[in-house]
């Protein structure tokens, strides 16, 4: 389940990025919508399944994801919001 809830986080931000970019072709100069940091629970709820899984299992693809998680989680609050 943590994949799709990345999945949906990606589609949702990336619908999000492109309805402003319709409206406005300078929009994305100013930077995203403000309604794409209110999908951050879906990344938070992604990490969370992924540290689980690599709890109960632990394996290299299991440690992969959750550093991986882990690495988008502190780009995603340090830099991009």
């Amino acid at each position: 389940y943590a994949g799709l809830a990345g999945v949906a986080f990606t589609g949702l931000a990336v619908q999000s990025v492109a309805g402003l970019a319709a409206r406005s072709a300078t929009a994305s100069a100013i930077g995203v919508p403000a309604v794409v940091g209110a999908y951050t629970w879906l990344v938070g709820v992604s990490a969370v399944l992924t540290t689980v899984t690599l709890l109960r299992r632990r394996t290299w693809p299991q440690i992969t994801t959750s550093a991986i998680s882990g690495a988008f989680l502190v780009w995603w609050f340090t830099w991009f919001l």
